[in-house]
């Protein structure tokens, strides 16, 4: 049946989507570098510390979009439901993962040199300010991104990016997909290793990336505020908010969240679990025969430095802007906000060997603790930028007098501007030591020294497999190395075609390499490089890598397995 003269008029649902910012964080795992020819490709991590002056969380990357879209329409009844914007990026701030070698005379005669004839080891820093100067009237900074430093003038890093919508069952046009483009102009600044890129005279020389970069990418969006999103009235969202994105190029951004740094991340914090390794160096008096110990703990002989490591699990709930219900009575904790999260210890496993035998500290009730070891994160009152940190923890430890325990929970504490935190050690900030009973708690057998008590996360920085022809390259760098022996590299053939840390989707599981000798140290690490030519062309391979300590433990990294198909 036709019917002539009648027309059905286009039904437009939803909202539309408003001019915005977009926000990203780069993960530091070697997916995202700079290709500066005679010095290879440095690779890099996101450094959010230049943009947290804005308050948007871990966000080392903003994107502009420069247009609207009207709400569009219904995708059975209306016209094609897409749209294009166009984009800009406009602010930039990445760190080389490792400090490099340079030579500044030999840069590229572009370069601007602030220190001539320097030979060394340099921080390159990678940014883009298109914001700098613009007005700010409505913030206590009277320019966006007072931080960010872009000596060099840049062409603007412009590009598109294509919306369109899936549509909710009701039709409703609330979420969809985007296609974007960018070419991107970078500064490069050059910065004595180690020294504070704020002061310029830390600076070697700074230049305009020597190509441009060329990066496309796809995603989804939705109209719905996430928890954790960190997007405020100087950098609004425009009811577009990315929820996911892939990137083909040589930076591979996340959508930020609100863990930090920034103003107020605490209450922005969405939960999550955070997993580390971590070190613990202890002292420990005790009795050689294993009889009790005095109630002060005189009368034994006193070890220090006992080091252990090994897991650490903790769990953490939405941050919330609230009174707390139990305000926290935490000598020598600093003054405090109403900002905070609640936590727990869910689990820490230390272990090590030293010439008392070996001990093993566990801690949280995924390890069978009843007692669980509860925690917060709270806000400086003075300082919105950071928390205090702190977890009231119950220990079992096996030693060889048999398994112990302390009937008080232990404070560990630290101020922290993140979660994880980076490099910041949680210590027992009180004087009186740690009673350890036995089982029965008939006696007190050792105790623990608490001013010498304090966890460290150790961390991979990356670890990457490249396919080649019959080959695969496969290169891993660390942030630090304590007490590492070296590394083992693990290789499997996964059954479904898919990595995984399950050890029953493999076959062919075997190490492919002997003990590679550690080469950092506690305070720094080191990059490692191997070839795989032992492969088949067509097949996927898992790597895993493994690290054994002086004492012969070993930690696997199952979180950071990777592939490639020769």
């Amino acid at each position: 049946m036709v019917c002539a003269g009648l027309s059905m008029p286009a039904v437009t649902l939803g909202s539309p989507i408003e001019p915005g910012f977009d926000l990203f964080k780069t993960p530091g795992n070697g997916k995202t570098f700079v290709d500066l020819g005679p010095l290879g490709k440095i690779r890099l991590k996101g450094y959010p510390e230049l943009i947290a002056s804005e308050g948007l969380g871990n966000t080392d990357t903003i994107v502009e979009r420069k247009q609207g879209i009207d709400p569009f329409e219904h995708p059975l009844i209306g016209a094609p439901s897409v749209g294009t914007v166009d984009i800009e990026l406009v602010a930039l701030s990445l760190k080389s993962i490792k400090p490099i070698s340079i030579d500044v005379s030999k840069l590229p005669s572009v370069a601007t040199h602030y220190v001539g004839g320097y030979v060394g080891d340099a921080d390159l820093y990678v940014t883009v300010n298109a914001l700098r100067d613009r007005p700010n009237v409505e913030s206590v900074n009277s320019v966006l991104l007072p931080n960010l430093p872009q000596p060099d003038e840049l062409d603007p890093s412009n590009g598109s990016m294509k919306i369109d919508h899936k549509g909710n069952p009701d039709g409703f046009s609330s979420q969809g997909d985007f296609i974007s483009k960018l070419e991107v102009f970078a500064d490069l600044i050059f910065v004595v290793a180690g020294k504070d890129i704020s002061d310029e005279a830390n600076w070697l020389a700074s230049m305009p990336a020597p190509d441009t970069v060329n990066l496309s990418g796809e995603g989804h969006w939705t109209h719905e505020r996430p928890a954790n999103d960190m997007h405020n009235e100087d950098y609004p969202a425009g009811k577009f908010y990315v929820t996911k994105i892939k990137h083909v190029g040589p930076h591979q951004p996340k959508p930020a969240d609100g863990c930090g740094p920034g103003k107020h991340w605490v209450d922005k914090c969405p939960a999550g679990t955070d997993k580390t390794s971590s070190t613990a160096v202890v002292g420990i008096t005790f009795n050689s025969d294993g009889s009790p110990v005095g109630e002060m703990c005189e009368g034994g002989v006193t070890v220090g430095k006992l080091e252990l490591s090994g897991p650490t699990v903790i769990e953490r709930g939405d941050g919330t802007k609230s009174a707390l219900t139990e305000p926290p009575a935490i000598p020598p904790a600093p003054p405090l906000d109403d900002h905070h999260i609640d936590t727990e210890m869910v689990s820490m496993v230390l272990t090590g060997a030293n010439t008392l035998g070996p001990i093993t500290i566990h801690a949280g009730v995924n390890q069978g603790l009843s007692q669980p070891s509860l925690g917060k994160i709270i806000e400086l009152a003075d300082d919105p930028l950071r928390a205090y940190s702190y977890f009231w923890v119950y220990h079992e430890i096996y030693t060889p007098w048999g398994i112990l325990h302390n009937n008080d929970p232990v404070l560990m504490a630290a101020i922290i501007d993140r979660v994880p935190p980076l490099w910041i050690p949680y210590e027992y900030p009180l004087e009186d030591p740690i009673f350890l009973y036995n089982a029965d708690e008939t006696a007190i057998i050792a105790c623990l020294l608490p001013s010498i008590i304090h966890v460290l996360p150790v961390t991979l920085d990356y670890f990457t497999a490249t396919a080649g022809n019959g080959a695969v390259a496969l290169e891993w760098a660390t942030g630090t190395e304590k007490d590492n022996a070296g590394f083992k590299v693990w290789r499997g053939q996964p059954l479904g075609g898919q990595c995984s840390n399950d050890p029953n989707n493999y076959t062919n599981v075997q190490a492919i390499t002997p003990l590679v000798a550690s080469q950092g140290t506690e305070v720094s690490g080191a990059t490692y490089t191997m070839t795989d030519s032992n492969v088949v062309s067509g097949n996927t391979y898992c790597y895993a890598l493994e690290d054994r300590d002086f004492g012969g433990k070993s930690t696997f990294h199952l979180d950071d397995i990777v592939s490639a198909m020769p």
